[in-house]
């Protein structure tokens, strides 16, 4: 797949793949150009997914006898309005996983086969965790234990799945599997089992471990990848974050069709607070992030909060009731699933800040819709840095003036304001112009014969401190 700027004139190609296995053992694999096809890479919580549609012939035929199918989907522009997308061009493949659902449907426009697939995280959230017995009959417990590093219990679960690394192998590119899960008790449960839910997929197990060590994990393409939450929704204080893609919407160059952006307050952001319960020690022990002190008032913004504030410190000085003094903070989320048998505040105060930033409402979120098919573009994936500029009619007229006063003047004159009105809305106008970092919610590539289009939902980036 060749850059945007290689060529004047690009046209989008789609290519899928299927290997279909039948209930005698005997397998067809085929390749075929769809007649639509999109490719969703979802928030880290849920399984990226699939869906295309093709005509029934290329699918072969014995639909009742197909057992499995698996599907690879790749997307991507040539140079030629004859050509054909690599499918050996590793940069061209969006998608593999196990089809889940294979509808077929005919009327008078033709048969066609509608395949919904979800990624290779699918093999271990249908998988229940027990105790099993391999060919030889010893028996394989997939319970990890405490004793375990993230990397040698998520292997241990994909050792119980016969799951082997050619199919879904584990990547720590942020050499974080060797932390130990015994930081999360004490030391004398150290050698004990993790206490896994009944019912708990494969799945569910992984996520718990990654859980206990403050980590997140994510499923890209063929690999299992061990992430810090920080990588995902936020940032450390102060460190620099570049971007991995650049829309622009109302310059010259745009690569952006639609911009829509949706503003949260900070003074409805509620905290959370963490539960956990030790069942050995019937313990349960709490976290809270942020403290009180961090929350904003959630009913009090502006002037009105500086005046209430000044009025409850004269209060409290002569003793006023309880009612004069500052409105309490916004009530907290209270989390307890998928925490049991933590014993260490500190482990539970770092899952409280994880869940902070992961699940708390952000200030502004928003999304995309973009034509611009670049391998830059088909890089992003959850947690993606992006910038999203802006230009509106109103910005680029001011760029026009070169001082500042005629400036203001362009302002109180098209707005009908006054001198220190313009002023903080000139110095706003500039802020917006800065590359304020996104990250990437989730993003959807879809394409047609006749359309194509990439969806990307974005929200702002949290700081961590």
């Amino acid at each position: 797949m060749a850059d945007l700027g290689d060529f004047s004139v690009i046209y989008p190609r789609a290519w899928i793949e299927v290997v279909v296995v039948y209930d005698d053992g005997d397998t067809v694999t085929t390749g075929m150009a769809p007649s639509m096809v999109s490719v969703t890479r979802s928030p880290h919580h849920h399984a990226d997914t699939c869906e295309a549609e093709v005509n029934l012939g290329a699918i072969t035929f014995g639909h009742r006898a197909i057992t499995s199918m698996f599907l690879s989907a790749f997307m991507g522009v040539v140079d030629r309005i004859d050509g054909q997308i690599k499918t050996s061009d590793k940069r061209n493949l969006q998608f593999i996983g196990y089809v889940d659902v294979s509808r077929d449907h005919r009327s008078a426009k033709g048969p066609v086969v509608n395949l919904k697939a979800r990624d290779m995280s699918a093999l271990l959230r249908e998988q229940r965790i027990i105790a099993k017995k391999d060919a030889k009959g010893v028996v394989l417990d997939p319970t990890p234990r405490y004793s375990d590093t993230v990397l040698s219990a998520i292997q241990r679960i994909l050792q119980w799945a016969e799951i082997p690394d050619s199919v879904l192998q584990i990547s720590d590119p942020f050499n974080l599997g060797n932390i130990k899960l015994s930081q999360a008790v004490s030391k004398r449960e150290q050698t004990s089992y993790l206490p896994i839910k009944n019912n708990a997929s494969a799945w569910d197990a992984i996520e718990h471990v990654a859980a206990l060590a403050s980590l997140l994990i994510t499923v890209d393409l063929g690999s299992i990848v061990i992430r810090p939450p920080s990588d995902l929704f936020g940032a450390k204080n102060g460190a620099p974050q570049p971007s991995a893609y650049n829309f622009v919407f109302g310059f010259d160059g745009a690569n952006t069709i639609e911009v829509e952006r949706e503003k949260k307050f900070i003074r409805n952001r509620k905290g959370v607070k963490v539960v956990a319960f030790d069942p050995k020690t019937r313990r349960s022990i709490s976290a809270v992030y942020p403290p009180d002190s961090g929350l904003e008032p959630n009913h009090i913004a502006g002037a009105r909060h500086k005046q209430h504030a000044k009025k409850a410190a004269n209060s409290t000085a002569v003793g006023s009731s309880a009612k004069d003094s500052a409105p309490a903070p916004p009530d907290r989320d209270i989390y307890t699933f998928g925490l049991e048998g933590i014993s260490s505040v500190d482990q539970v105060q770092a899952i409280a800040d994880r869940i902070y930033g992961e699940r708390s409402r952000q200030e502004m979120e928003g999304s995309i819709v973009t034509r611009n098919w670049t391998p830059e573009l088909f890089q992003l994936r959850n947690g993606s840095r992006i910038s999203v500029r802006i230009s509106q009619r109103l910005e680029q007229e001011l760029r026009s003036f070169n001082d500042e006063s005629r400036k203001l003047d362009f302002l109180r004159n098209r707005l009908q304001i006054g001198t220190d009105e313009a002023r903080v809305l000139l110095r706003n106008a500039a802020r917006e112009e800065e590359n304020i970092p996104y990250y990437v919610r989730s993003i959807k590539h879809s394409w047609s014969p006749k359309t194509f289009a990439t969806h990307c939902d974005f929200i702002n980036l949290l700081v961590l401190k």
